[in-house]
Order: structure tokens, then C-alpha cells, then sequence
């Protein structure tokens, strides 16, 4: 699950606060942009257009109540006026942008504008991994061209490939800049669940095996307290994206288990070293072996040293990370994205990898893994439970996957076997979007899931 979450929630309940809960419009502040919310029960969608002032929304199926509100904000004032089914936000000179969020979880559905203080910061390019001759080179292959859907913004890489379950190499390609670096988010737990198979297999771990979660080993973001076993820390780090259950099973596999494994299969640029609370507790200045009035600099070496300087500099967060309260996590960490932060950051400190490298790692995870007849159905099955799917994911006899959501950050990676048995790797990468919490990340996830099922079906179409 993702960091930002804690953020959001803090703006939320600061805004209810400003102006109460039972108001149709809520606002909040966050750096670059003011978030304005209108909760409208039984809606069914709201279709926008601009205008010379700003924005005008028409709501479909309900109408929030009508209201007239003048705001003072770090964007500058807003107007905002409801009447019947017509939302109008005025925000002159300012960039707008609508996202609408269908009701569930008992939420209503809600219209979201986000009124940007300027013109977007310029992004910082992702670094380009260097080459890689354990990895597949792709340049001489069939492909088909990708053309992003709309919505998305920021640094996005991808590839999708058709692979050759035998060999592992991929047949048919779909890329855009395979070969930025990106940080991985949530998507490294489904290299540490098939490190711990293969600990199972080797005795070394087992399936009850019982593990306690303490204030000391936990993460942020929801969790189950108290003992549990293996394969439920398992099922909950891949199911539910559970920093907690990914991170100890991480520590029991150890990172540097991890990190063999994604070596032997040739992987150049790809480095997962650090559980979830080891890589916040450096971000949030709270380890004194990373210096947090120089992180950019002092955190260079996690990415430019040697493997076994990076391996050292990795543990000393590991251990350090286990004495950080985490009720103090949060709140530094949130102040760090809304001060001092930095994307290279990112990058430098979080697990990495590129889209090429990624696809190549999970095409042996899944067809060439090294694992028991047993723990390779358990593989499967679990990574079957993993967001996302795709709403036409019934024509498909699988789809395994596992997303990843962070400040500005949202990854989506899988394998899918089609009917007439054609394997399909993928993962696209987005960086630096302007969309920066959860809520509008997690939005993005259906629209970007069924445009990836759209390069599937092109990708292993009879030539």
C-alpha cells in the first residue's frame, strides 16, 4: 500500500475541520495545487468543460446542494458556484483538472478538481539504466507502436512481451523508454514472495511458520497485529499490498537472498535491497547514517557504489529503520514530500529497476522460477490475487499482477496467459505525475489496466 495514503488522510481531516463535515465542497492544500472535493450521493458521472474563467462541470443522476463559496487559498482565490447539477469553479490563469471517483466503500461519488498554483515544474529525467547482456535485447523484434491513454501525465516508461515460455525470450515487444530507471513502489514484494518460495522449498522457512508483528517491525499503512503465519504474511502482501507483511517476510528471506536471486537472472540495473520502513525511515531524515540536510548527497552512494558498498549501506538502514517509531514515520515522511523532496531521491534510495529489466525478472518468476511443483502452483495462485485486473480479464485464463503506488508514483506489472496459450509479460512505470496522492493514483489504475489489456490482445494477435 502506499505512503501517500497517510498524507491524504491528514489533509482530509484538516480540511473538515476548516469547514466542516457536513459541507458538499471540501478543500485541502497540497504543494502545487489546491484539491477541491464534492461529495455527491447517487451520481453517476460528471462530464466537464473550459471556459474562459475556469471550469464547468455537469453532474449526472444527483446535484450537490447549492452553494456560493469564495476561497482564500495558497493557489490564489477560488469561486465555486453549485446550482442544480451544474458545478462552476473559477480559477482564472490557473490549470484545472477533473477526476471523478465512483461511490463505494461507503463513500459517495465524488467530483475532484485540482486547481494547479502554476504551469507543471519541468521533470527531472529518469536516469537511463546502462546495458545489459544478461538481459534480452529486443531492438531487431516485431512490435507494435503504444500510444499512452488520456489522463496519465509525469515520466512513463513501459513494456509489454510476448514470451517464448521455453527459452524466455520475448518474441513481440511493446516499448516506450524501457530502459529509464524507475523506483519500483509496490512492485518488488512480488520478487520477495517467490525468494521466500524457494526458502520453503530449501527448508530454510516454513509454511506455518509464525511470525509476530511488533511496533518494531511494522510499516505504515493498515496492518494486522498479533502472530501470523507465513503464508499469511504472504497472501497479504500480495492481495493487499500490505507493507507490514512484505516487509518481514523480507527480513526473513534477507535482502541479500533477494537480491542473489534477481542477479542469477542476469539483471544489471535492478536492485531490491530495502523493505518498505528501511527506505521511508532514510526519506524521512530519521536515520542518522544518512544525513538528512544532505539526502541527495549522502544517499548517492545506495545508487552509484559498488554492489557490496550498497549492500553495507542498505543494512545500516535495515537495522536503523527497526529502532524508528513508526507514529513518527508518517509525519516526517509527509513533510519531506511537502519541503524537501526531490525525485532523484527516489530513485537513489527505493528499489529500482527498468521496465525491460522487470519484464525479464518476471517472466522467470512465473515460467522459470526454480520452485517445487507445490510452491509454484502457490506462486501463481497468489500472484492471481494481486491488483490489477482488467475489466475483460473473464478471456483470459490468467492474469497475475502486482501495482505499486507512491508520491507521484503509480506501477502496474503482471504476466497473463491468453486462451491459446500465449504468456505476455508487462510493466509500465509512471514517475513524477502531476496526480500526487492516492486518490487520484488509484483512479488511474482501471483506466490504465484495460488500455494494458488493449497492447495484450494486440501484442498476441494472429500475424
Amino acid at each position: 500500500m502506499a505512503r501517500v495514503q497517510f498524507a491524504h488522510r491528514f489533509a482530509a481531516l484538516g480540511c473538515a475541520l476548516l469547514i466542516g463535515v457536513a459541507a458538499a465542497l471540501r478543500f485541502a492544500e497540497h504543494p502545487g495545487y489546491t484539491r477541491l472535493v464534492f461529495d455527491v450521493p447517487g451520481a453517476s458521472g460528471a462530464v466537464g468543460q473550459s471556459t474562459a474563467q475556469g471550469l464547468r462541470i455537469v453532474v449526472s443522476g444527483a446535484a450537490p446542494p447549492a452553494e456560493h463559496r469564495q476561497l482564500q487559498t495558497s493557489t490564489g482565490p477560488l469561486t465555486v458556484d453549485t446550482a442544480g447539477q451544474t458545478i462552476q469553479v473559477q480559477a482564472p490563469g490557473h490549470p484545472l483538472k477533473l477526476l471523478t471517483l465512483p461511490a463505494g466503500d461507503g463513500q459517495p461519488f465524488r467530483v475532484v478538481v485540482d486547481v494547479q498554483s502554476s504551469a507543471p515544474a519541468a521533470l527531472t529525467p529518469q536516469p537511463l539504466a546502462q546495458a545489459c547482456p544478461g538481459v534480452p535485447d529486443t531492438s531487431a523484434l516485431p512490435s507494435v507502436p503504444v500510444k499512452l491513454p488520456a489522463g496519465v501525465s509525469g515520466n512513463i516508461s513501459f513494456m509489454a512481451a510476448v514470451i517464448d515460455p521455453v527459452t524466455l525470450r520475448p518474441l513481440r515487444v511493446a516499448t516506450l523508454h524501457p530502459d529509464a530507471l524507475h523506483p519500483m513502489a509496490s512492485t518488488f514484494k512480488q520478487l520477495v514472495l517467490w525468494s521466500v518460495l524457494l526458502d520453503v522449498d530449501a527448508g530454510r522457512l516454513k509454511p506455518d511458520q509464525v511470525f509476530e508483528v511488533t511496533p518494531q517491525n511494522r510499516s505504515l499503512e493498515s496492518y494486522v497485529p498479533g502472530k501470523r503465519t507465513l503464508l499469511e504474511l504472504a497472501k497479504a502482501s500480495i492481495q493487499r499490498s500490505e507493507n507490514t507483511a512484505a516487509d518481514i517476510l523480507m527480513r526473513a528471506t534477507t535482502p541479500d537472498r533477494v537480491q542473489d536471486l534477481i542477479d542469477q537472472v542476469g539483471t544489471c540495473n535492478t536492485s531490491v535491497l530495502m523493505p518498505t520502513k528501511a527506505y521511508w525511515s532514510v526519506q524521512a531524515g530519521l536515520l542518522k547514517d544518512f544525513n538528512p540536510a544532505d539526502l541527495l548527497g549522502v544517499t548517492a552512494p545506495l545508487l552509484t557504489a559498488d554492489e557490496p558498498t550498497r549492500r553495507a549501506l542498505a543494512r545500516k538502514a535495515v537495522a536503523g529503520s527497526l529502532k524508528v517509531d513508526v507514529a513518527k514515520l508518517g509525519p516526517a515522511l509527509d513533510r519531506f514530500y511537502k519541503g524537501s523532496y526531490d525525485p532523484r531521491i527516489d530513485w537513489q534510495v527505493e528499489n529500482r529497476t527498468t521496465p525491460r529489466e522487470l519484464v525479464d525478472l518476471i517472466a522467470h518468476a512465473y515460467l522459470h522460477n526454480g520452485l517445487s511443483a507445490a510452491q509454484n502452483q502457490r506462486y501463481w495462485d497468489l500472484m492471481g490475487l494481486g491488483c490489477c485486473q482488467p475489466d475483460s480479464k473473464a478471456k483470459y485464463p490468467y492474469w497475475g499482477a502486482k501495482s505499486g503506488v507512491d508520491w507521484g508514483l503509480l506501477n502496474l506489472t503482471g504476466l497473463v496467459r491468453t486462451q491459446d496459450g500465449q504468456y505476455v509479460a508487462y510493466a509500465y512505470m509512471n514517475h513524477q505525475s502531476s496526480a500526487h496522492d492516492v486518490l487520484a493514483l488509484q483512479a488511474q489504475k482501471p483506466l490504465v489496466t484495460n488500455w494494458i489489456a488493449t497492447v495484450v490482445d494486440q501484442l498476441t494477435k494472429a500475424p
